[in-house]
């Protein structure tokens, strides 16, 4: 139920300014809908407390006049987004921001911001370092917007976005150091000089949350999600509290706690329409898959999995069906057909060396000396081990994930490595591997 105006003060400030927010003319225009005879009162009589009222009709008129204006600048300015983006994709990453810093009149448009940032998301499982670079150029886009055309805290706002969505890509390189310093930086733009947008507060905190989760901070992660959802429930964002689900799921699973994972993922995945998010759809479908094959699942795990193909095949980037064959080589092993697995296996690993995204080839390689140990080939393992270690010690791990590390890799030289310690290895080093992001 619309919330109704109580005072001919609220009337009057809908209707009469200049600068009547669409969103204040939209609110109007549903309340109005109730037809509340407190307002057509008001509307009628006017009131002493207050400046004359204007007749409902010519005020209807004027907001719509003002709003069917404002639809005509939004147009306008993301037709010329569009245009501008196409022309950063088109040339080579490192000549983009060149482009920009060159350019008087261009690259000034809040809607290219928000292009560059849908971009970068949705080149962050594929190609992360790419993700990043495009994540520099809509901070540097929102830097070159003019304070008084759009209003300094919006401006500031689209800043902070901006470094945070280079933190989120910094993030899955594994740089979680400088993603926390940038994340960081980011929170002081937005609540020193950003405009409050909840909607925008919600984004970053699940950005900090999945950085908390990557670095095993579990707890720091839950509450940091229970945050959004808040915002997301206040403001009815129901793809966004779905999102927030299917990341809660994520956090749970790499916590260790694999059945409360599979419940509140199948539990986002009842609220989803395929048709209206199909992405979101198949990223908490994959994830479920993961999570059940974690379990010993694995029948169950290969028919969903079956049954979603063709969503792969519709929405999924490279990095994402190179996470499909990863889970297709794990279930495959959990069945016992290790020709299977170990070719699925080997085509992630080398899709991912491709795709520079190291530390996923190297968590690929555990699942390969696993199986590998299985059947009794421990000099494999140990060129396995050799390849792999120095991967992760390059990475930000606990204290105690580097000792295992260590002590896998000396294991493998000694061809002492077991099944149990790969496997305990592989549960330290678990972050959003072959899961989606989302």
């Amino acid at each position: 139920m619309v919330r109704r105006l109580s005072t001919c003060r609220e009337l009057v400030d809908l209707l009469g300014g200049p600068q009547a927010a669409p969103t204040s003319v939209a609110a109007l225009l549903e309340h109005h809908l109730e037809v509340c005879p407190t307002c057509r009162e008001l509307g009628i009589k006017g009131s002493a407390v207050g400046p004359p009222l204007p007749n409902l009709r010519a005020a209807f008129a004027g907001a719509l006049e003002r709003a069917a204006q404002q639809t005509l600048v939004l147009d306008r300015l993301n037709q010329d987004a569009q245009r501008e983006l196409g022309e950063l994709l088109a040339l080579p990453a490192e000549r983009r921001r060149l482009k920009i810093s060159r350019s008087f009149g261009q690259f000034r448009n809040p809607v290219l911001v928000e292009l560059l940032i849908r971009e970068s998301r949705r080149q962050l499982a594929s190609a992360p370092y790419e993700a990043y670079e495009l994540a520099e150029c809509a901070c540097d886009v929102a830097l070159r917007l003019v304070p008084t055309e759009l209003g300094r805290a919006w401006a500031m706002t689209a800043v902070a976005r901006s470094h945070a969505h280079r933190a989120n890509a910094l993030r899955v390189t594994g740089d979680f150091r400088r993603a926390s310093s940038l994340l960081s930086f980011s929170w002081e733009i937005f609540r020193r000089e950003g405009n409050g947008d909840p909607l925008t507060e919600g984004e970053l905190l699940e950005l900090a949350a999945v950085l908390k989760r990557d670095q095993r901070r579990f707890g720091e992660a839950e509450r940091l999600l229970a945050q959004a959802l808040e915002l997301y429930e206040r403001c009815q964002q129901a793809g966004a509290i779905h999102r927030v689900g299917i990341l809660r799921g994520s956090v749970l699973f790499d916590a260790g706690q694999v059945e409360s994972a599979i419940e509140i993922t199948g539990e986002a995945l009842a609220g989803l329409d395929p048709a209206r998010e199909p992405r979101l759809y198949l990223i908490a479908q994959h994830n479920l898959v993961d999570f059940l094959q974690a379990m010993g699942r694995f029948r169950e795990a290969r028919q969903r999995l079956e049954e979603i193909s063709p969503l792969y095949d519709r929405l999924a980037n490279r990095g994402e069906l190179l996470r499909r064959q990863w889970v297709e080589g794990r279930i495959a092993r959990g069945l016992g057909d290790t020709a299977a697995a170990e070719q699925a296996l080997n085509a992630a690993r080398q899709g991912f060396l491709e795709q520079n995204l190291v530390f996923d080839a190297a968590l690929v390689a555990l699942d390969l000396a696993l199986l590998r140990l299985e059947q009794g080939r421990s000099q494999e393992v140990r060129e396995l081990a050799e390849e792999m270690v120095p991967i992760f010690l390059a990475q930000d791990v606990r204290r105690e994930a580097t000792a295992a590390v260590l002590l896998f890799q000396q294991a493998a030289r000694n061809e002492a490595a077991t099944g149990v310690m790969v496997s305990e290895l592989m549960n330290r080093l678990r972050r959003l591997a072959s899961r989606f992001e989302t």
